[in-house]
């Protein structure tokens, strides 16, 4: 048998072992006189979640909540949009789990209704340049987290007039990275009565 039919044959045998067992990965190099097999390509790293593309101008931070008068009970929903050059990071375990506070103004001050009682750890909270996140805030005191709220803050029942919403960020992703720098939403009521 010439040699290039030797090859061509060995070509033709390894093409089959291939294809019986196409999920198998070939031997890749000897460890101490072993063959390592079975390794796995790693993947790329995934693109960080930056919150999703929204319109905002430049050099813009908008908190917001979706309106400017809520039931008693009703789910305030916040954005929050970035449109500063560089990425922010907020951090989850604030008012109901999430990344932004609810504030009450109680008449001489304003006094923070946060709490989160699930026991997931704290993480950052990425927004991206044009690029927002939004958050649910419940006034409702059979959710678990609103009343630890109300709790920390000594009150036994929600209180009804004027809020707002406090978003605290920093610009590292690490959670004790100083300094915090804070913004507000405009004020809103929530009442027996919308």
């Amino acid at each position: 048998m010439s040699l290039i039919a030797a090859l061509i044959t060995m070509l033709l045998l390894l093409g089959m072992q291939q294809q019986q067992n196409p999920r198998e990965i070939p031997p890749v190099g000897t460890s101490e006189g072993r063959l390592i097999t079975g390794l796995q390509p790693v993947p790329p790293p995934r693109e960080p979640d930056l919150g999703e593309q929204t319109e905002i101008k430049s050099n813009d931070l908008i908190v917001r909540a979706d309106k400017l008068a809520y039931r008693l009970g009703e789910a305030i929903r916040v954005e929050v949009a970035n449109g500063l050059p560089f990425t922010i990071y907020s951090s989850t375990h604030q008012t109901n789990c999430s990344f932004v506070t609810l504030e009450w103004w109680s008449g001489p001050r304003w006094v923070r209704l946060s709490g989160c009682m699930i026991g997931a750890p704290t993480t950052p909270v990425p927004i991206g340049t044009g690029r927002r996140r939004a958050a649910l805030v419940s006034t409702d005191v059979k959710n678990l987290n609103t009343s630890l709220a109300l709790a920390k803050a000594g009150l036994r029942e929600f209180p009804q007039g004027d809020f707002r919403i406090l978003f605290s960020f920093r610009l590292d992703a690490r959670l004790d990275a100083r300094p915090f720098f804070v913004t507000f939403s405009r004020m809103f009521r929530v009442s027996a009565h919308e």
